[in-house]
């Protein structure tokens, strides 16, 4: 549900910055009935 939304914020940083993806993943929780979280890592 949120993927588009996250790979589009991910895009706009990218193209609209001087910050370059390092990395990006899903944690999903919902094997431990948690949320599932999204992170990216940035560099300058």
């Amino acid at each position: 549900m949120f993927a588009k939304e996250n790979e589009e914020v991910v895009e706009h940083l990218m193209q609209n910055t001087s910050l370059q993806l390092v990395a990006q993943q899903y944690i999903k929780g919902y094997t431990e009935k948690a949320d599932t979280l999204f992170s990216a890592l940035f560099q300058l």
